[in-house]
């Protein structure tokens, strides 16, 4: 599971694309239309992203973190589970 992640990080722009068109088409058919939260020139509380489009700064602001969360996730739960394997009688 965890190669898994790790080839969709490597690959992240062809697997993002895929993921995205498919979150737009069903947007689309909600009648939701994604777009980026308006950028000022000083940022206080939350990060201003240097995107060019939607598709780049929904990569940057949840696909590669929630990837990384996921990966993190399944390692944590995979290396308690080794742990207690060494406790159980």
């Amino acid at each position: 599971m965890l190669d898994k992640f790790r080839l969709y990080r490597r690959s992240i722009d062809r697997y993002h694309a895929d993921w995205f068109s498919r979150a737009a088409q069903l947007a689309d058919r909600l009648g939701v239309e994604p777009s980026i939260p308006r950028r000022t020139a000083r940022q206080q509380h939350r990060n201003n992203v240097p995107a060019k489009n939607e598709e780049e700064y929904y990569k940057l602001v949840v696909t590669i973190p929630m990837l990384g969360m996921q990966a993190q996730f399944f390692l944590k739960k995979f290396l308690i589970s080794l742990s207690l394997d060494n406790y159980i009688p």
